[in-house]
Parts: C-alpha cells; structure tokens; sequence
C-alpha cells in the first residue's frame, strides 16, 4: 500500500507527460521485476523492496490502461467498460483468489501462481493504441488520425478511413482542442471548483477504500471459513458491478457513487449490535457482505465519475492522486479493522459508517457528467457544473475535400447539441461514424 502511495503521486503527471501507452508499458516491465525479486529473494528485505517496486509500478500500468479505455470509449459505453474493468479484476480475480489458496497452501508455490501470468500482460501492446485525446492534447494530430482510422476499420470495415489531409480547425461556437500544457498536481486546486470537486473526490476515494478494504483485509475475524468469506465478499461484488452499470446509466454518477457509499456505511453501522451478541455474528456477517457489496458498486463508479470530471491533461494526475489517498486507508484499514476490536469491537464498524455517509452526503454537491463530453481543459472543467455556465461545447472539426462513402448529413448545431455530441470528427457538414 505504501508503495501504491508513492506510485499515484508519481506516475500519474509522467503518464500525462509521455503517454498513456508508454507508462502503461514500461512501469509493468518494473512491476515484473518487482514481483520476482519478491518471488525469489532469499530474505525478507528483498521481499519487501519487491512489494514496494510494485506498488509503486501498479497505479501507472493499470490506471494508464483505464484512461485509455475510458478516452476512447463512446459515452453510451463508458460506464459498462469502467465497470467491467473491475468485474475482472476485482470480483472475479478475488474468487479465484481463495479457491488457489485453498489448494495451494505453500507460500512460494501460491507466489509463483499468481506472479508468472504477469508476462501475458505484454500482450496488450500488440491491441492498445495511444490514447487520441491525449495525442491531440499534445498536437500530435496525424498520430491521432492514424489511429481513429484504425478504428474506422476496426468498427466499419477494411475499406473505412478519414479523409487525406484531414486536420483540426475552429468553427463557430464549437472549439478546436487546443494544445494544453503538461499538468501538474497543483491543477487540482488552481480554481475554486476544482478544489472543492478535488477534496470531495478525495474524501470519496479514501472512505470507499478503508469500508473496501477494511472488510476485505479482516475477513478473518468474521465468523466461519476464511477461504469462503472470502470467496463470499468477492463474490458479492459481482452483482454490486452489474447494478453499478445498470444504476450509472439510469440515474447518473453521483447517485450511484454516493449512494452506494451511503449504502455501504449504513449496513456497517446495522452489524454493531449483532456484532456486541455472539449469538448473532452470523447477521453481522450478512450484513458486512452487503457491505462489501455496495462499496464495490461505489468504487467501480467513483473510477467512472473522476475520470469524467477532469480535463485531458490531468486526468491520470486526479486518477493517481486519488488513488494515492484510497492508499492512505488502504494502510490504515488493517489497523482500523484490527486494534480497534480490541477497544471495542463495534468501532472499527462505526468509522467505516459515519465516514460512508458523510462522504456519500458530499458526493450530491458534485455535477453529474452521465452523457457529458469529457472536459479537455482546465477552464472547461472549471466551468463544468457551475450555475449560468456555458455547456461544453468543443466538438472535432476537419477539412477534407471529398467523402468515402460512409459520411451521414448533418444539421447545424446548436449549443445543446454540441454539447450533447460524441468526439467524433465532423467533415464538411458531415459526420465520420467513427464508433469509439
């Protein structure tokens, strides 16, 4: 956890710097050789350093990956893919979790089972493209182009491609995306609305990471099998995640981010007294695998929601700095989940509810961003949600001197139908189905 602190201060404005793909790529090569200097060091000491090279490593390789996914995925989309990002990871990986140490019960065996797979993630360089938004962030726009037209023939066939010559000009009230300096960690805090989504946007993170992990790393205090609880409180994230999609959509972000959270201190605070009569730690059990349910459901939309809120150049930046607080909790949860028993044995269930309804109440201050273009400056996310502001309205627009045979007619657009757009080039009056 220490190192996943150190990585989301770190990484994040490298990633943004040099490339999603880059850091994705080269911060799993260093996660590699921390996860076998783990493997095989003959003394505790190299296994610590190994864990921390990984923790460090981690919140690059894979928040890199989700900002790709979520920069080119469509907005009717984004959600489903954020979620099930986590089905995988989380849920499904935490089930097979027990079932291995069930069966495999020697420490370096169940390293080794769990280690050595980590070479197959090089694969992805062979299927993931740089991030277009970023390239276009950076005025890298024939990289970008070459890209989208790979996507063009991915979606719509071999024969689709942009136009020749194609480059991106300023039209009317709809904006070119304009070059945008590196950021830095400063950025969250430059302009009173970003402060304020920043430290609600913390407060989230850290409170969705202690109930999170805090039920997680004391699974062994509950009653029963520790290999089925576990295999129980990951299992319930799986119908957490789907209701996560279903609800992200239906009802947007922020209720689903702070209802969820509300949802999971709620049911913590119920588990006090059936946890203070031993007779009934059987419902307390229940109810910290509704728990564990719901603040699943909360962390696949709060990745959603902070991904949406903040401007190209320096979303990883809010991605690993919020990560970098859930880490924060990460550490502490242990200790809240642990020490505090002994003190009494209802007050690490306390801190885990007051904290999960506090932070859900201030998530509602938020604006909501389902089917809203992602923001590509500082000033657009600034403005974003603030009363009498203007909607964001920067749409892609290219000069081309002929179509290819799959361009559909277009109207001119008004403020809300900017608004309302997908990042899709539009050519001429006419629009490149490019599906994301």
């Amino acid at each position: 956890m220490a190192g996943w602190l150190a990585g989301g201060l770190l990484t994040g404005p490298l990633s943004d710097r040099f490339g999603r793909k880059t850091m994705m790529l080269s911060c799993h090569t260093i996660r590699c050789i921390g996860a076998y200097v783990c493997l095989y060091s003959p003394t505790y000491e190299g296994f610590a350093i190994g864990q921390v090279i990984m923790g460090i490593t981690s919140p690059s390789a894979t928040l890199a990956l989700y900002i790709i996914v979520a920069e080119v995925t469509g907005r009717k989309w984004r959600a489903a893919f954020g979620v099930s990002w986590h089905i995988l990871l989380f849920s499904f990986g935490g089930m097979i979790i027990p079932g291995v140490a069930y069966f495999v019960r020697d420490h370096f065996n169940l390293m080794a089972v769990f280690f050595w797979p980590l070479g197959l993630f090089f694969l992805l360089y062979l299927f993931v493209d740089e991030s277009p938004r970023w390239l276009l962030a950076r005025r890298r726009e024939k990289e970008a182009v070459a890209i989208l037209n790979h996507m063009a023939k991915v979606n719509k066939g071999p024969d689709a491609r942009l136009p020749d010559d194609v480059h991106f000009k300023e039209e009317g009230i709809c904006q070119e995306t304009k070059a945008q300096k590196t950021g830095s960690p400063l950025d969250l805090f430059r302009t009173p609305n970003l402060r304020k989504k920043t430290c609600i946007i913390w407060l989230q993170w850290f409170t969705i990471s202690l109930v999170y992990y805090g039920l997680s790393l004391n699974v062994g205090r509950l009653p029963g099998s520790v290999y089925l609880n576990s295999f129980l409180l990951s299992g319930v994230e799986l119908p957490g995640y789907l209701t996560g999609i279903f609800l992200l959509e239906r009802i947007g972000r922020k209720k689903t981010t702070g209802g969820s959270t509300m949802l999971a201190g709620f049911a913590t605070i119920l588990c006090i007294p059936f946890l203070l009569n031993s007779n009934l730690e059987d419902v307390a059990t229940g109810l910290s695998i509704v728990g564990k349910g719901a603040a699943a459901a909360g962390f696949a939309a709060i990745y959603v929601y902070t991904a949406e809120l903040y401007p190209t150049n320096i979303r990883n930046i809010a991605l690993g700095s919020a990560s970098m607080v859930a880490r924060v909790s990460g550490m502490a949860a242990p200790f809240v989940g642990g020490q505090m028993v002994d003190v009494w044995s209802g007050l690490p269930s306390l801190c885990y509810g007051v904290l999960g309804l506090l932070s859900g109440a201030l998530v509602f201050l938020l604006p909501e961003t389902v089917g809203m273009k992602l923001p590509e400056s500082i000033e657009e996310a600034e403005a974003f949600g603030k009363k009498n502001s203007r909607p964001n309205n920067t749409i892609y627009k290219m000069d081309v001197d002929e179509s290819n045979g799959y361009l559909s007619e277009i109207e001119d657009k008004d403020d809300e139908e900017c608004r309302n757009e997908d990042l899709l080039p539009v050519v001429e009056d006419k629009t490149i189905e490019t599906a994301h």
